[in-house]
């Protein structure tokens, strides 16, 4: 009789690996990830311009940095049920910030301004 060297010490290495498959698939989080929309418009870019150009509909929001124009499109549509006219999207200039005598530059956010059709309107707050 042929003897299994691998029953000796337990199980084998497929019956393992299904096994821990089976655990992880199981333990796995239930965490509700955000819609592609919530991750792409970050928040509404509140400042007085922003204030005076939604008087005219155009709306200001903080977008991700790889975020597209017709992402961001589809994003406030998702969101505010609304479709935008125009979207024009602003790379901000990084802060430049000293620490021990050496500069570097902080991040460099990026907005969008976001026309919509006249008589439609987003309720920001």
């Amino acid at each position: 009789a042929k003897l299994n060297i691998m029953a000796l010490f337990g199980k084998d290495k497929k019956e393992k690996k299904e096994e821990k498959k089976e655990t992880a698939q199981s333990q796995a989080p239930t965490v509700d990830r955000p819609e592609k929309g919530k991750r792409i418009l970050l928040a509404p870019h509140v400042t007085e311009k922003a204030a005076i150009l939604s008087d005219e509909g155009i709306y200001t929001f903080q977008i991700a940095g790889d975020a597209s124009k017709s992402e961001v499109a589809q994003a406030v549509e998702e969101i505010y049920g609304v479709t935008p006219k125009k979207v024009r999207t602003v790379r901000l200039p990084g802060k430049v910030v000293r620490r021990r005598g050496s500069t570097g530059i902080r991040r460099r956010p990026k907005k969008a301004y976001v026309q919509l059709k006249k008589g439609d309107s987003i309720e920001l707050f």
